[in-house]
């Protein structure tokens, strides 16, 4: 696919069901920091979401994206608030976030893990897991933890 080349671009919020293209056409855009491409025809592997180390909100819910839930921690340094995944053929498993979320959408993905993992985000403030295969029990250290769940 042709990259993108636009060096400042920061924030792109495409949401057209008629938008098609792989998002590694997002590789090299280092500068971004908000990337919602929600309900569009977008594919492609998710691992490109690692170069981009300054993206803070990612939102690719029902799109054609896959790859692993990994690509979306790229260590220490790495931005990322809020990831909404859900509806894609993304797999993984909780353990390979980290602890920075404030939101983290799931829904209908592939995703395993348990949920005695948001203990350790202490950021998080809403989680959507409907529909996946986390599993744990919701415990008294749950309180006060997360606003939406």
């Amino acid at each position: 696919p042709k990259h993108i080349d636009l060096k400042e671009l920061r924030m792109v919020h495409l949401t057209s069901p008629n938008l098609t293209g792989d998002i590694k056409a997002f590789e090299g855009q280092t500068s971004l920091t908000h990337l919602l491409l929600q309900g569009t025809q977008v594919s492609g592997d998710i691992e490109v979401v690692s170069k981009l180390t300054r993206l803070g909100h990612l939102s690719l819910a029902n799109t054609k994206v896959f790859g692993n839930l990994s690509a979306c921690d790229a260590g220490p340094g790495f931005s990322l608030e809020e990831l909404d995944l859900s509806g894609t053929a993304v797999i993984g498993d909780l353990n390979d976030l980290g602890t920075g979320l404030k939101r983290l959408k799931l829904r209908r993905t592939a995703v395993t893990g348990q949920l005695s993992k948001l203990i350790d985000m202490f950021k998080i403030e809403e989680v959507d897991f409907s529909f996946t295969k986390i599993t744990g029990h919701i415990t008294s250290q749950w309180r006060g933890m997360c606003r939406n769940l």
